[in-house]
Order: structure tokens, then sequence, then C-alpha cells
């Protein structure tokens, strides 16, 4: 008789020494991606609301992953192959999967820009600022190694990985910030 806490489309498996969990379309079951414990960890920062950043509106990430291999393939928006390999799918919902709580300093009000300051988020540094505002989004971003595994998913428009410190020179990290209310 199967566990009554794990999904049953979910198996639990161990892959290159990394405890991974593996989802399967119900759609399609030929569809299937892994998560290693520790991106579910990073990914946990995108329904943590203690951290700045984008944040999902779904119960968990279980939930979210389930909810966007059911999408496989016609609700994928567009596809980016990156050069290293990695698979960068965006997916546009008919509802508010989340907040994108990244935004382009030019569009800070005077107010917001004066609260700007440096702020740890998991491993990295990030310049956060003060806002009440929010703005949904219906996009989420999901990028899989090539083996599909999940390397990374948030709401929001696509962006770039975030440099190693907020000193370093980005084209996009430099003209945006997180958001913290």
């Amino acid at each position: 008789m199967p566990d009554t806490d794990v999904p049953q489309n979910t198996e639990e498996t161990i892959i290159k020494k990394k405890a991974m969990k593996k989802y399967v379309s119900k759609r399609d079951t030929s569809v299937t991606i892994q998560l290693s414990d520790e991106v579910r960890e990073h990914v946990g920062t995108h329904f943590d609301k203690g951290l700045p950043g984008s944040k999902f509106a779904v119960a968990d990430i279980d939930t979210l992953l389930q909810m966007l291999l059911d999408l496989f393939p016609e609700k994928i928006k567009k596809t980016k192959p990156d050069d290293d390999g990695r698979k960068r799918l965006s997916f546009s919902f008919p509802f508010d999967i989340g907040t994108c709580n990244v935004v382009s300093v030019d569009r800070l009000s005077d107010q917001e820009y004066d609260t700007m300051r440096r702020m740890q988020r998991g491993t990295k540094v990030v310049r956060v600022v003060e806002s009440e505002r929010v703005f949904p989004t219906d996009e989420c971003q999901l990028v899989l190694s090539g083996d599909n595994n999940v390397i990374t998913i948030y709401p929001g428009e696509a962006a770039p990985p975030l440099p190693d410190s907020p000193d370093i020179a980005d084209p996009y990290w430099d003209k945006h910030v997180f958001i913290a209310g």
C-alpha cells in the first residue's frame, strides 16, 4: 500500500550520490524532472516570506513542480538553451503564480532608492530596497540541467544567476534590485 504522505507520481531515489526526488508528469509519463535536497533548499527561498526576492503563491515546492509538469509542453512560453547545456523554460500561467520582487532601479521612486542596502540572501549578498509595492506575475522560470535535474525555479521574468558578489559587474544585476517589504 502506498505511503499517503508521498504523492504517487513521486519516487525517492539516490542519483550521483545525492538524494533526489523524481517528479513524473501525469499527462506524459516520459516527462520527468529531478530535484536534489540542495536545490530544494535554494528554491525554498522563493516560499520564505522573511527573505527578499520573488515569492510563489502556491503551497509548496512539490505542488509547484507538479503544476509545471502538468503544463508540459503546451504552456511553455519560450525555451532558451544556455551555452553550458542547461535548459531554461519559461511558463505563463492563466493566473498569478506569485510575485516578482526583482525590479529595475529605473522603476524605483527616490524614496525607495534611498533605502538601498546589502543583505545576505542564502549564500549571496544582494542589493535590496524597502518598498510596500507588490508586482504580481503569471510567469515562472524553470532551469534544468541537460539530464533534467532542477537547477532553479523562480517566479517572474527570466534573469541570469546572481554574481558571487554584488561588487562584480553584471549587466542585469547592476540595474536590478530585490524588493523587501
